[in-house]
């Protein structure tokens, strides 16, 4: 028999969010019972969405060609932007 898989409580979804960074322009909102809990910033190499965090200590770059912080992973340090991608993606199926 397979065990019982309780839902999170709201409020331990809320203390999970506790320690994120106010963001002035965010790119997404998360909300927890209609109350908004979390901003989210997105990486404009991978179209990744990302909680900032004060003194989280991840690794976060910031790319001067697209002017916008990146979500740190090894693989978006190089400048490929997503929207250019999907655009070639686009250009090809048609």
């Amino acid at each position: 028999m397979a065990p019982l898989i309780r839902p999170p409580d709201a409020r331990s979804l809320v203390d999970t969010y506790a320690d994120a960074q106010y963001e002035r322009r965010p790119h997404g909102l998360i909300f927890v019972n209609g109350k908004e809990v979390a901003a989210t910033l997105q990486c404009p190499h991978c179209g990744a969405h990302f909680v900032s965090r004060k003194g989280s200590g991840h690794r976060r770059t910031y790319c001067f060609g697209c002017k916008a912080v990146t979500c740190g992973r090894v693989a978006c340090d190089p400048c490929r932007p997503f929207v250019a991608g999907l655009e070639r993606a686009l250009g090809r199926m048609f």
